[in-house]
C-alpha cells in the first residue's frame, strides 16, 4: 500500500480531467467570478497556562495564540475546483493547512472526489473550517489534549509511560526520536491529512470515505511507515434540526524507526458518534470517541482512551450569545504493583463564555475555563480568556 494513495489520486484526477477540460472551455464566467477567498485573523489572550492544559504542537498554547487564515478557491469549471488554506500561527512562516482538488464527475449526482491535503471525514468538530464556528475559545479535549504516546518515540517499559502521566506536552522515550515533543491527541484538529476522499449523497443521508497517509491522531504529508488509514463517516438527518453522525477509522500510526525495533507496526482504531440539535435560538452539539493505540514495543497489546463533550450556544439577541461546554477525557486503567491506575491522567474541563458581534466582521469572545486532573505539572487550573476575531 506504499503508493496506494498516490495511485488513487492520479486515477481520480485522470478519469475526470478530460471532461473538466471541456467544461472549463465552455465556462464563460470571468476569472473574478470563478475565484473566491475568505479568512480570519484570530487573537487569543489569557494568563500563562502553567499546567499546559491547552498546549498544542510546537510549544504553542491555544489560549495565547495569534492566527492568520487565508482560504482560496478557484472553480475551473462546474466539475473541477482547486482549494487551499494558508495558515500562520504567532508569525511563523505560512504553511498550507489544506491543498486539494475537488472533482464532480456527474453534475446531476451528489458525488464528489477530493485529493490532496484534504478535510477530515471523521467526527464533526474538526470539519469546521473556521474559528467563528467555535462558540467558545478552547478546543474540546478529544481534539487537542496530548497524551503520553508518540508515533516516533517509544519504550519497552510500561512504568516509563506511567511516570509521565499528565506530562504529554513534552515526551521522549529511549526508542526512536530522542527530542522531546508533544504526545498524540485522540484526533488532531490542527493538521489535515493527505490522501483521497469520496463523498456520496446529501440529505437525508451522506457517506464520506477517505484513504490517507497518516491517522486521525497523527496526520501526515510524507508517509513515515508503510501503512495507510481508512476513515469513514455516515451522516443522517432524521428530522428538521437534527444531525446524527457515526464515524470509524483505522490506520498505522507507529513510525518505521519504532516499528523496526518492535518487529511490527501499530495501528490506531477509533470509533465516534456526533449529534447536533438546532431549534430557534439554541444549538446543542455532542460528540464521543473511543480510541485504541497498539503498542508493539510494550508487549501489552494496546492502550485505550475514551472521551466526550457536550456544548450549547444560545442567542440572546442578534449580536449576542452565551455558550458552555462540559468535556471529559478518560484513559484505561492498567495493573501496577501498587494497584490499578490509568496509563495517563484523566481530565475534566468546563468552559463558559459568550460572544458579541461588534460589527458584521468583528467578533469578541470571553470565556472562563476550569481544568482538573490527578497528575501532571499542575492538577487544577482556572483560566480566563479573551478572543478577538476578524473574518472576511
Amino acid at each position: 500500500m506504499s503508493h496506494l494513495v498516490n495511485i488513487f489520486a492520479v486515477a481520480a484526477i485522470s478519469s475526470t480531467l478530460s471532461a473538466a477540460s471541456v467544461a472549463a472551455q465552455e465556462d464563460k464566467r470571468s476569472f473574478s467570478e470563478r475565484f473566491s477567498y475568505g479568512g480570519e485573523v484570530v487573537g487569543n489572550f489569557s494568563p500563562v497556562d502553567e499546567g499546559y492544559f491547552n498546549e498544542l504542537e510546537y510549544e504553542r498554547n491555544l489560549l495565547r495564540l495569534l492566527r492568520f487564515n487565508l482560504a482560496l478557491e478557484f472553480e475551473a469549471s462546474d466539475r473541477i475546483a482547486f482549494l487551499t488554506e494558508i495558515r500562520s500561527d504567532n508569525f511563523d512562516a505560512p504553511e498550507p493547512y489544506a491543498l486539494y482538488i475537488r472533482l464532480r464527475p456527474w453534475l446531476e449526482r451528489a458525488f464528489t472526489i477530493q485529493a490532496g491535503r484534504i478535510p477530515p471525514v471523521f467526527g464533526r468538530f474538526a470539519r469546521q473550517r473556521y474559528e467563528i464556528d467555535n462558540p467558545l475559545i478552547g478546543t474540546p479535549l478529544l481534539y487537542q489534549y496530548p497524551n503520553t504516546l508518540r508515533p516516533d518515540s517509544a519504550t519497552t517499559e510500561l512504568s516509563e509511560i506511567l511516570q509521565r502521566r499528565g506530562f504529554g506536552v513534552k515526551v521522549v522515550y529511549p526508542i526512536g526520536d530522542q527530542s522531546p515533543h508533544a504526545g498524540l491527541p485522540v484526533m488532531n484538529s490542527l493538521r489535515w491529512d493527505t490522501g483521497v476522499q469520496v463523498r456520496i449523497g446529501d440529505d437525508p443521508v451522506e457517506l464520506s470515505v477517505a484513504l490517507t497517509q497518516g491517522t486521525i491522531s497523527n496526520p501526515r504529508v510524507r508517509d513515515d511507515n508503510s501503512g495507510k488509514q481508512v476513515a469513514a463517516r455516515a451522516g443522517f438527518r432524521p428530522a428538521f434540526g437534527w444531525v446524527v453522525g457515526v464515524s470509524g477509522a483505522r490506520g498505522d500510526y507507529v513510525a518505521d524507526e519504532v516499528g523496526e525495533v518492535a518487529g511490527g507496526s501499530g495501528a490506531q482504531t477509533v470509533f465516534g458518534v456526533d449529534l447536533e440539535f438546532a431549534r430557534n435560538h439554541l444549538i446543542v452539539r455532542a460528540e464521543s470517541m473511543w480510541s485504541r493505540w497498539d503498542t508493539p514495543t510494550l508487549g501489552t497489546g494496546a492502550l485505550t482512551a475514551a472521551g466526550a463533550f457536550v456544548e450549547a450556544r444560545y442567542k440572546l439577541s442578534p449580536g449576542l450569545y452565551v455558550a458552555g461546554r462540559v468535556d471529559r477525557l478518560s484513559f484505561e486503567g492498567v495493573a501496577t504493583p501498587g494497584g490499578s491506575t490509568t496509563w495517563d491522567s484523566s481530565i475534566w474541563r468546563f468552559e463558559l463564555g459568550g460572544g458579541y458581534y461588534i460589527n458584521r466582521h468583528l467578533l469578541a469572545k470571553v470565556a472562563f475555563q476550569y481544568n482538573e486532573r490527578d497528575a501532571g505539572p499542575l492538577t487544577r487550573r482556572s483560566l480566563p480568556a479573551v478572543q478577538l476575531l476578524f473574518w472576511f
